[in-house]
């Protein structure tokens, strides 16, 4: 959620993917499943947050949320003053969260005129600048990409991303 007003960034789904340690594993899925033919809805969840006209909610994909990630940025936690070094403890989290929300927060300030379209356009114009080094190893070489976030930084990935502006009260 993006608060005009305030110029403030806030992830309405804050700590949702914390409890999963394979980053190859998205949570869920709502299509049915090969060895079960159901979905797997292990992390759907409904979410609240108090919003005010003009501001902007954003739907991204995990691919478009991995690349606003200090991690896979190539970042340490000590960089993001993480104690102890790990991203994965509570201060880990808090600290990615807000890594990626005031991430987000320059990538709108950037824009002349904040709209939907203009945020949607920049947000995914960030995802292939994060991930144009590893397309172009991936171009040059045969094999998986290097695990190495400093020089590849980013996640190529699904990246999706919508953007909608509360309207107007009508009276």
């Amino acid at each position: 959620m993006f608060a005009i007003s305030r110029r403030r960034v806030t992830d309405v789904t804050y700590g949702s993917r914390s409890g999963l340690r394979d980053v190859t594993d998205c949570g869920g899925r709502l299509g049915p499943q090969p060895d079960t033919g159901i979905p797997d809805l292990r992390n759907l969840q409904v979410y609240f947050h108090p919003c005010d006209e003009d501001d902007m909610l954003l739907m991204v994909s995990d691919g478009v949320h991995d690349n606003f990630d200090p991690e896979y940025l190539g970042k340490t936690p000590e960089e993001c003053y993480v104690r102890g070094g790990k991203w994965a403890c509570p201060e880990g989290v808090a600290a990615k969260e807000l890594y990626m929300s005031r991430y987000i927060e320059d990538v709108i300030a950037s824009i002349a005129d904040p709209k939907p379209s203009t945020i949607v356009d920049a947000i995914v114009k960030h995802c292939k600048k994060v991930t144009k080094p590893s397309r172009k190893w991936m171009k040059q070489n045969k094999g998986r990409l290097p695990v190495d976030y400093s020089r590849f930084p980013g996640k190529m990935d699904h990246t999706s991303c919508i953007c909608i502006q509360i309207p107007k009260k009508s009276t």
